[in-house]
This record gives structure tokens, C-alpha cells and sequence, in this order.
């Protein structure tokens, strides 16, 4: 959350803005709610459009009464929008070459309403980018009555798919700046005629129009928690919910119009999967990403596979009529995920098949169509392929070397207290079982031990001077006949299975960690147990086995299994388990 400079980092106001080491500028804020959302919503333009913005950060008031500020970081370099017009085509390519595309289309997501001359520019290595915030989310701040209306004229900032059409040349959205959008009493930062023609001259060029897309598709498959996360370094609760639900609310919009823009679709589907591959280069959401971008796709194809559906229909109805169950059980799955898709392509595959061969032209479109959607299925996993292709997945071991794990991983002395920690939420969780209103009336449960009973265990487990001794007692515990007794030892060994499976991982990960730093992001996505809940209990007659004295220690397990080697590297390459 928001973390108070130094007091000596701050130097005193002076005209034209405060200064800070000479390598921030600040200003001050209307007051604490403003700050935060200027900063967060910097955040954003960084999280959408990486280097188009520089940091910026809220500076707390020295003193309780005192005012709040911000902080940018300066730009070296910073040369303000010059005059364009259409017939300037170099100057068009220097923008769209360097960045403005992108910086136009979030600024239009953000809601941004003051996109004047000088809140945009070249700056070091030519690179496009945006300063001052202050008047972005501008539905967001006017519905906290923190801005007010200029001119006499009220921005709108509504996502339509004429506005996505015809982007940048936007008319159903009305900020009050926009560089295609004219004002007879603006400024001198405001947007002459030619400057309006030269910047709407951008939505007939190619390339601008792919990076215009290529951000709003980036836009919409960020998943919501990533927005969360952004905002979270600045804004407090109740207004970081707030603006993110307001952020989230303005990306379903913008999904919605993208998936009903003609022109949008027939951009899409021509590009090639390495376009869409740098919108997300080695982020850790890629599994979040994925199966949103899947159901985009489908989504996005639906109209165009029902219309193909219908010329098969007549000639073919059976098969269209189980296509379309097919395609509509896929877009109502709940979960969708890549494995779902390729199976719904190898059905609808298999249904072509089966249509004559002097009827085969019927489905060439469809055929068309699915090689499409087949192209954009296949982003997902390239994307693992180039990142991960020589990571090794968490392997689950087979039940004897899990038995043999958690034994050896049972002897160290130092997980004494975690097990007597397990043992003891057993006894809690037996204990709210037996006093629940089912179990009043059940008339096993009236001859279920007292939980006093099993407690001499703990004593047991707490006086064990070595592994060896711990080991016993766990021994003594297992061997336990009955019930009640079975109830306790699945919700013991569920916690030191679980326990052992979240160190086993970390390790194996860690090992990979070491060669490639990059890995790290797996410590939080990979599975973490080694055994579901039903198969607990089947391990209790082995673990009384292994737990004997007379056992034969385990070893080279951990560097067996450990080990990136073992397993075929191209059968999980792109793979996530």
C-alpha cells in the first residue's frame, strides 16, 4: 500500500512545480482521494503500455493538515506533440513507429480527457509518451464529484464498436482533448483542423490500425486481479475496489465491442501467432490469459460458424445439427480451457469427415473458419513452448516412493513441531465432528471415543527425542482400529501430506530456480499436492510398514526425484500440469 517518503526527499515548493533531487517533479494534489487514483491510474497506462508513462507516486502531507502530492518522475528529454496534418506522411510513421498508437488507445480506455499537446510527446529515444493523469478515469472522478466540467462541455466516455471501427477517429466517445477532436475555444494545447485530419488519417493505415487492436485485445484479456494488483501498490479500501470494479466494468465494454467490430475480425483473423505472443511476454498469468483468450476466440467465431451451419443444414442437417450442439456446449462450458477446445475441433473434424466427398465444397467455408480458430487456439501453448521449454513439472510420485518421502521427511527432528501442530487440528477438527447436529442423532457417533482418548498421543509425539522415536509414536497412532480412529488419521495425514507435498515442490522448483531465475514465478502456480483427499487413507497400512524400525532407510530419493532429467522434456513442453 502507500509508503511515506522521507521527509528529506521532498524539497521546497517553488514556482512552476516542487522539485525533487532535481529527478522527480511533483505537484499538488486537490487532495488524498485524487492523489491515488492519478497514481494508479499511471499504474495502469505502465501495465497496458510499458514505457509510455513515467513513474508516479503519492507524497503524504508532512503534517496531518497538510496537502498531498505527486511525484513523476522527470523526463530528460520531452518534446511536446507538433502541429500534424495527413499529407505529413513521415511524421505519421515516426508516431506510429514509435509508440502513439498504443498511447491512444489506452488513453481512450482510461478514460482520458485531457489529452492535450503537452500531455503528450517525444521523449528519449523517440519514444511517445504521456504525462499528467490527473484528469484520467474521468467517469470515475466525476462520479466522486472530484472534476468538474470544462467549457460547458460534459465528456463522454462510452466503448462502441463505431468508435472501435473507426478508431482513433472517434465520435461516440467525447473527451474534452483528443487529438482528432476539434474545439473552436481551446487552447493553444488544443487540436487544430489539420491536426484532427492528420491524426483520424490514422485509422486507414495498416499498421496503426494492427497496434490500435493488437493494445485493445491486450486490454481485454488482462485478467481482473492483474488490474487489482496494479492499482494496489496506490489506492486504499474502500477506493481500490472501487475503481477497479469501475476499470473491469470499462474492459467488458470494450470486450463487447471488439467482439461485435466487422473490421476488428477481419484484422484478426489475418494475424500470425508471434503478434499476439509479445502482448504477453513471459508473464506469469499466461494460464489465466489463455483460457480467456479461448473463449474470445469462440466467441468471436461463433456468428461466423452459424452462418456456415446453415448451407450445411440443408443438404446435411444431421451433422449441422450436432455441430451446433457441439459449438454450443463449448461456449456454456464454465471452465473452458485449451484441452476442451482441441477436443471440439477433433469432433468437428471428424463430423466433416463423414460428409460425402461430392458434398465436401459445402463445407469449405466452415473448413476455412475452423483452421482460423484452430491458428488462434495454438497461441497458448507456443507461448509456453518459447518461455518453458525446458522446465520440468512438479512430478507426482507413485504411492511407495511418496510412502518412503514422507517417512524420511517425518524423521527430521525439526518437523516435530509441524506434526504435532497437524495432530492437534485433527483432535479440533474430531472434536467439532462429534459435537455437530448430525452426528446427535447418528448412533455411530454415540459410540465414538472421546477425543481424551487420542490425546495420549500428542504426548507421545511431543517427548519423541529423535526421528526414530517420532516415528513410533506415528506408528502407534496409525495402528489405531476403528472410526473414529480413522477419522483422526485422515485429517493428520492430511496435513503431513500436504505439508510435504508444498516443500517438495519448492524444492524441485528451486533447483530449476538456480540455472533459470525465471522459473521462479512457478513456486505459486504449480499443484501442490502429491495425493487426493479419497487416496489418504489407503496409505495408512503402508505407512505402518515404513514407520517400523526394522524399514529400510530411503536413499537418493530426494535427488532421484528431484532430478530435471527424468522426465520426456517434448511431452510437457508447453504443458502445464
Amino acid at each position: 500500500m502507500l509508503t511515506k517518503p522521507k521527509i528529506a526527499q521532498v524539497s521546497k515548493k517553488r514556482k512552476g512545480g516542487i522539485a525533487l533531487k532535481s529527478q522527480w517533479v511533483m505537484k499538488t494534489a486537490d487532495n488524498k482521494t485524487a492523489a491515488q487514483i492519478e497514481a494508479g491510474v499511471a499504474a495502469l497506462y505502465a501495465l497496458i503500455c510499458p514505457d509510455c508513462i513515467p513513474k508516479v507516486r503519492v507524497v503524504f502531507p508532512e503534517t496531518d493538515d497538510g496537502p498531498y502530492h505527486i511525484v513523476s518522475k522527470k523526463i530528460p528529454i520531452f518534446e511536446p506533440l507538433k502541429s500534424f496534418s495527413s499529407a505529413d506522411v513521415e511524421y505519421q510513421n515516426f508516431l506510429i513507429k514509435n509508440g502513439l498508437c498504443e498511447v491512444l488507445a489506452t488513453s481512450y480506455f482510461l478514460e482520458e480527457e485531457d489529452f492535450n499537446k503537452g500531455n503528450c510527446g517525444r521523449a528519449e529515444h523517440n519514444k511517445i509518451m504521456r504525462v499528467d493523469t490527473g484528469r484520467s478515469a474521468f467517469g470515475f472522478l466525476r462520479k466522486l464529484n472530484l472534476v468538474s466540467s470544462r467549457m460547458n462541455h460534459t465528456a463522454v466516455f462510452t466503448i462502441t464498436v463505431n468508435d472501435i471501427d473507426r478508431f482513433p477517429a472517434i465520435m461516440d466517445a467525447d473527451p474534452y482533448y483528443f487529438p482528432t477532436k476539434y474545439r473552436t475555444l481551446a487552447s493553444a494545447q488544443g487540436y487544430s483542423q489539420s491536426d484532427v485530419d492528420g491524426y483520424s488519417a490514422l485509422n486507414q493505415h495498416h499498421t496503426a490500425i494492427e497496434k490500435f487492436y493488437c493494445t485493445f485485445l491486450k486490454i481485454v484479456l488482462m485478467p481482473d486481479a492483474v488490474y487489482y494488483a496494479a492499482l494496489n501498490d496506490h489506492l486504499d479500501e474502500p477506493l481500490l475496489s472501487e475503481l477497479t470494479a469501475h476499470i473491469v466494468l470499462h474492459k467488458n465494454e470494450m470486450r463487447l465491442a471488439l467482439l461485435n467490430c466487422n473490421r476488428f475480425y477481419a484484422v484478426w483473423k489475418t494475424w500470425s501467432i508471434e503478434i499476439i505472443e509479445k502482448l504477453f511476454p513471459k508473464t506469469r498469468d499466461i494460464a489465466d490469459i489463455e483460457k480467456t483468450y479461448a473463449r474470445f476466440c469462440l466467441e468471436l467465431m461463433r456468428e461466423k460458424l452459424c452462418e456456415n451451419l446453415t448451407g450445411l443444414a440443408i443438404s446435411m442437417n444431421d451433422i449441422a445439427t450436432e455441430f451446433s450442439k457441439l459449438l454450443d456446449a463449448c461456449i456454456q462450458e464454465k471452465q473452458l480451457t485449451m484441452e476442451s477446445l482441441h477436443l471440439f475441433l477433433q469432433k468437428t473434424q471428424a463430423l466433416i469427415n463423414r460428409v460425402p466427398a461430392d458434398k465436401q465444397s459445402i463445407c469449405d467455408e466452415l473448413k476455412e473458419n475452423l483452421t482460423i480458430l484452430k491458428n488462434h487456439f495454438n497461441f497458448s501453448q507456443n507461448v509456453v513452448i518459447v518461455r518453458d521449454d525446458s522446465f520440468v513439472q512438479v512430478p507426482i510420485l507413485p504411492e511407495p516412493a511418496l510412502v518412503k518421502s514422507v517417512v524420511e521427511w517425518l524423521r527430521d527432528e525439526k518437523n516435530k513441531a509441524p506434526v504435532l501442530l497437524f495432530f492437534n487440528r485433527a483432535c479440533d477438527q474430531y472434536t467439532t465432528d462429534q459435537s455437530s447436529y448430525g452426528a446427535y442423532f447418528s448412533w455411530s457417533s454415540w459410540r465414538n471415543r472421546a477425543v481424551s482418548e487420542f490425546k495420549k498421543f500428542a504426548s507421545d509425539i511431543a517427548s519423541a527425542e529423535n526421528g526414530d522415536a517420532l516415528c513410533a509414536a506415528i506408528s502407534r497412532l496409525l495402528s489405531e482400529s476403528g472410526e473414529d480412529a480413522k477419522s483422526i488419521h485422515h485429517y493428520f495425514l492430511t496435513g503431513i501430506i500436504t505439508e510435504f507435498s508444498k516443500e517438495f515442490a519448492k524444492a524441485h522448483i528451486e533447483k530449476q530456480v538456480t540455472k533459470n531465475p525465471e522459473f521462479a514465478h512457478y513456486l505459486q502456480s504449480q499443484p501442490k499436492n502429491q495425493l487426493s483427499d479419497d487416496r489418504i487413507l489407503s496409505l495408512v497400512p503402508q505407512l505402518i510398514k515404513e514407520l517400523e524400525p526394522t524399514s529400510q532407510r530411503l536413499t537418493g530419493i530426494d535427488e532421484e526425484w528431484l532430478d530435471t532429467s527424468h522426465i520426456n522434456r517434448s511431452g510437457l513442453a508447453g504443458k502445464k500440469t
